[in-house]
């Protein structure tokens, strides 16, 4: 059976399966460039689009909700960067791109005149779908997935599924109306299959999985997204972030030879040695031979259920001695069972509590690459003093190998799932501040739940590691719908605005929740801070909402400036009432500039009404050459 998109999600987040990375690149590159497409009009800038689309799918991939379709999020974060690419291209060719992106697009087939109509604003009317709307429409008409499949992913009949894609639809012409564009259901179930989606090469593909490759993807970054991961997924993405240790070096001491795998030494942690249960088991075994444990083992891996086989397992491995869990290490490895799955996982965090040295020794020496970062960080976590003199005694200096930079963190990552401020306290041991402030960021992005990252703020000392903790955290609370603890966070500290500014807040902020983002601005402070939110909000607003933008300005004249005026004028359709407020500005060059940019756009179907309105305004000379020249060179 096919796998689903958060199957497929999961095994890249916690096991970095490029296979499966590219699995979701192929199932959703059509739809992802399909609306690129439509929404630069340019073949080269929307690949570029798709590209960035997957590289921040690749980054962001844990932070997906699960309630939310990977088509849906996809669909919106394409439509936010290819709107993002325009907007970047157009200021930087001084606003004079429009005949540039048609140009580009003339060795393309010119799509059917219906569709013409649709495509510049259907994305953006499908993000203003309800969620479950929205879901329907990119599963049936922009990925043309069949109703039984689309009724299998959302729990549904099949009859259901159908019936809920047509009232969806409806709501998507309906939209459609209000924009002047008169087209039916039917004609919309048509034209969307054979358009939104056009195919995309093979060598496409290639390129943008290449361009996600390597990248890793980050854990939930609020202080409240309630994903749920497991220990073993934590410290997968733990361990997998932390190669960006590097240059770190360590202070080293002799220290003997570790010992064959299986067997526990004195030095083990006191805390395995009081384990109660641990002991017992040691004592007790399973009373199996090794053929009835393999055989045990092979009727586990076979059970098909994600619950009942992780059940099983951990009751069969809780009836192991030590000796019979350092076999059934190899038995696994004899079973092709991969040491990053959730079995294995469990196998070595029950060892590593009975026999932590034995765990390590057997884990350098078949993966040959160092010690496994689940066995670290379950040892961090219990008995967190040992296993920070382990590595600081036996992992070499200088670093030279990925897997062994990421000891340390792996044992911190541990320590922080039971006492944050001793994780903090641990990376002391970090020599450069910058690579004290990237290990924080990244133990950070490996906790779950507002409580533990809340500690880690509390634990760490004002200064740039504080600021950057806190900078990271916004963006999960503006996710997690907790953006006024976002404001109060940046508001506090200095540090933290330079490197999230307050603007950037809101500009997320208003694309996630628009409603709470305005609703928020009375609780900035007045000054500059408000008026920065302000002109973030009012330049979000300009294309989709123009009368918010201009009330925005009404409310909040302090934000105005030449340079505010001048990107509105960008960004806001024309005629408009701001073309009189562009008098105001005191830049003339840069007023001048931007009335030719709009008066020009206004003349392609003003005609008439364009003239009329130069006529009665008092126009620079400059400017009303410049546009009379241009449409009399139309006409």
């Amino acid at each position: 059976m096919e796998l689903s998109d958060r199957e497929l999600l999961d095994r890249f987040v916690t096991n970095r399966d490029e296979a499966a990375f590219r699995m979701l690149v192929e199932r959703h590159l059509a739809v992802v460039h399909g609306v690129a497409r439509r929404v630069t009009a340019n073949g080269e800038l929307a690949r570029d689009v798709a590209q960035n689309a997957f590289v921040r799918l690749a980054r962001r991939a844990a932070l997906i909700p699960r309630d939310l379709s990977l088509s849906a999020w996809l669909h919106r974060v394409t439509h936010h960067l290819a709107i993002d690419m325009v907007r970047g291209e157009e200021r930087r060719k001084k606003r004079e791109s429009a005949t540039h992106a048609a140009a580009a697009m003339d060795s393309d087939p010119t799509p059917p005149p219906d569709w013409s109509a649709l495509a510049p604003v259907v994305d953006s009317l499908v993000n203003r779908l309800p969620a479950a709307d929205r879901d329907l429409v990119l599963l049936r008409f922009y990925r043309n997935e069949p109703h039984a499949a689309i009724a299998r992913q959302l729990g549904l009949s099949e009859a259901a599924a159908k019936k809920r894609a047509t009232r969806a639809l409806e709501k998507l012409r309906a939209l459609l109306a209000k924009q002047g564009i008169a087209t039916s259901a039917v004609a919309l179930a048509a034209l969307l299959p054979a358009h939104a989606a056009p195919p995309v090469s093979g060598s496409m593909i290639l390129s943008v999985s290449a361009a996600a490759k390597g990248i890793l993807p980050a854990a939930p970054q609020g202080l409240n997204l309630h994903l749920a991961m497991t220990t073993a997924q934590k410290t997968a993405v733990a361990a997998a972030a932390l190669v960006f240790l590097g240059s770190l070096g360590y202070a080293i001491r002799s220290s003997p030879p570790l010992p064959p795998a299986g067997i526990a030494l004195a030095s083990a942690s006191g805390a395995a040695a009081g384990d109660a249960k641990a002991a017992a088991r040691r004592e007790r075994g399973s009373g199996l031979s090794a053929e009835e444990r393999l055989e045990k083992l092979r009727q586990i891996m076979a059970i098909p259920g994600k619950l009942e086989r992780p059940r099983q397992f951990l009751e069969f491995i809780d009836t192991l001695s030590s000796k019979e869990i350092a076999e059934t290490a190899g038995q696994l490895q004899q079973l092709k069972v991969a040491d990053s799955t959730a079995e294995f996982t469990m196998l070595l965090e029950a060892w590593t509590k009975v026999d932590p040295l034995g765990a390590l020794a057997w884990s350098m020496e078949t993966t040959k690459g160092g010690p496994h970062a689940v066995i670290l960080s379950t040892w961090g976590e219990f008995d967190p003093e040992a296993a920070v003199d382990w590595v600081l005694q036996n992992v070499p200096q200088p670093f030279t190998d990925d897997t062994k930079r990421s000891a340390l963190l792996s044992v911190v990552g541990g320590i922080a799932a039971r006492d944050p401020a001793a994780a903090v306290k641990a990376l002391d041991h970090v020599p450069e501040e910058k690579m004290r402030t990237q290990s924080l960021l990244f133990l950070a992005s490996s906790m779950d739940g507002s409580g533990k990252v809340a500690e880690l703020l509390d634990a760490v000392k004002p200064g740039p590691m504080c600021s950057a903790l806190a900078a990271w955290s916004t963006t999960g609370l503006v996710l997690d719908g907790r953006g006024d603890k976002a404001i109060e966070l940046l508001l506090a500290d200095e540090g933290a605005r330079k490197i999230e500014p307050l603007g950037n807040l809101f500009s997320l902020w208003y694309y996630e929740a628009p409603d709470a983002a305005l609703a928020s601005l009375e609780k900035v402070p007045e000054g500059p801070f408000r008026d920065e939110a302000a002109a973030t909000l009012c330049l979000r607003a300009g294309s989709e909402r123009p009368e918010l933008s201009m009330d925005l300005l009404k409310r909040y004249p302090g934000m105005k400036s030449d340079k505010l005026l001048a990107q509105l004028a960008d960004e806001i359709p024309v005629p408009h009432a701001l073309d009189e407020m562009l008098f105001e500005m005191s830049d003339t060059k840069l007023r001048d500039e931007a009335q030719i940019m709009r008066l020009k756009l206004w003349k392609r179907w003003g005609g008439e009404e364009v003239r009329k309105w130069m006529d009665s305004h008092d126009l620079s000379p400059a400017v009303r050459e410049a546009v009379l020249t241009a449409q009399d060179k139309a006409e």
